[in-house]
């Protein structure tokens, strides 16, 4: 059948339809619009001065432990202290039956007198024989006897005096005093107790709390990697920061005077060996406790000042996360290459009776950066930074806020945070 050359062709309108939406889909749906890049925020990893620290567990020990013990025997007559109350040094807190004492001190005086007039009497006698032995009216036997009397009044005198001295001390220590000022426990005794000289329980013990030590236990292998890093050069003496130590109470607030403001120890000395059976160096700190909030016993996290590391990279922990190997990672931006959006050329994507222009869009790359996933090497945790020596390198710029938004394989939009440096 031949057709009519003076007739026009009609294509059908769905016709047309259908090839300009295949046209569209060869084109990888260049006249659709790509969804937009997630965005991040991000920091440069720069490296600065940081004090190392290290956070150890540690235990208060009263500065001074005195025990109230008694010096002589006897009954407890009274008790002149409240327990739990200061006491100063000297101050009487128990009193011991007096009478006996007092009577040996007043037999001991009357002794005394009595050898002091026998030495006087001895002396003038040993004079008279000296200037009659002179004359040789008396003889010599009877002048070397009356000497010899005279040094034995001597000594019998100063034996009584001794006695005197003895019993003094005795009657002094019915009054049983406080060595040290402090803060005294309770009392062991009541009034009507007999006590014995030198018994083994002791009467009450005071404890001097102002100031307070801290004892903290560091490892073996901590000591010896401080003193590799001091020695290499990468870290640096603080100077008299190096020994400040601040504390972190059990309920976790830190330790602070009535100001609120931290109080920090300092770090008197370490003990010269290891301990064999936990492996750890003990140091000893001391820090003020006029509050008296720091008691004996208490246990405590002690933050310790080791050094200064010039160029310490820290990452926030906020820009930190956890691979399903339990690794800490971060993510870590490079820029973008230019993309194409679709594989099909200009021509291929040329609708019907269009110009020839491609409905392709090159994707910007400003603006764009690739994400990779690096592992961390963290040395500690310093506050709410990791200490990093290996993994991200100087001058990378780490995702900081918007990491549940990166997708493997899809760039992202990068915004540099605004309180960082770079």
């Amino acid at each position: 059948m031949q057709s009519d050359p003076g007739k026009r062709t009609v294509v059908p309108v769905f016709l047309l339809s259908a090839v300009a939406l295949l046209a569209a889909v060869s084109c990888g749906g260049a006249d659709m619009e790509s969804p937009p890049a997630p965005e991040v925020t991000w920091f440069r990893l720069t490296p600065r001065p940081a004090i190392l620290t290290s956070e150890l567990a540690g235990r208060t020990v009263p500065y001074t432990i005195a025990e109230v013990r008694p010096r002589i025997g006897g009954i407890i007559l009274e008790r002149l202290f409240e327990e739990g109350s200061e006491v100063g040094e000297g101050d009487v807190l128990y009193r011991i039956d007096p009478s006996l004492y007092q009577a040996e001190y007043d037999r001991a005086a009357a002794t005394l007198e009595q050898a002091r007039a026998g030495e006087a009497a001895a002396a003038l006698l040993a004079a008279r024989y000296k200037t009659a032995a002179r004359t040789n009216a008396v003889s010599r036997q009877d002048y070397d006897n009356a000497a010899a009397a005279h040094a034995r009044a001597v000594a019998r005198a100063a034996a009584a005096e001794a006695v005197l001295e003895t019993a003094s001390v005795d009657l002094r220590h019915t009054a049983v005093s406080a060595p040290v000022s402090g803060r005294i426990g309770w009392s062991s005794v009541t009034p009507g107790a007999l006590v014995t000289r030198d018994q083994p329980d002791a009467l009450a013990t005071v404890q001097q709390v102002d100031p307070m030590y801290v004892d903290v236990a560091q490892s073996g292998a901590q000591l010896l990697r401080l003193r590799k890093a001091l020695a290499a050069g990468r870290l640096k003496s603080g100077g008299p920061d190096a020994a400040r130590v601040l504390l972190t109470l059990e309920d976790g607030s830190p330790y602070t005077n009535a100001q609120g403001e931290p109080v920090a120890g300092l770090l008197k000395f370490a003990e010269a060996d290891l301990e064999q059976s936990t492996g750890v160096v003990t140091f000893r700190a001391v820090f003020p406790n006029p509050d008296g909030i720091l008691l004996p016993g208490m246990y405590v996290r002690a933050v310790v000042e080791e050094g200064v590391n010039e160029q310490a990279l820290l990452i926030p922990k906020e820009a930190v996360s956890r691979n399903n190997r339990g690794q800490l990672t971060v993510f870590v931006l490079s820029p973008a290459e230019a993309r194409n959006g679709g594989g099909a050329s200009d021509a291929q994507c040329a609708l019907p009776g269009s110009s020839g222009q491609s409905a392709n869009a090159t994707l910007p790359s400003s603006g764009l950066y690739d994400v990779r996933t690096v592992v961390l090497n963290v040395n500690r945790s310093m506050g709410d930074h990791y200490f990093v020596t290996g993994g991200p390198a100087a001058g990378d710029r780490i995702v900081l806020r918007g990491k549940e938004k990166i997708r493997s394989g899809i760039p992202v939009k990068g915004v540099q945070d605004s309180g960082s440096p770079g």
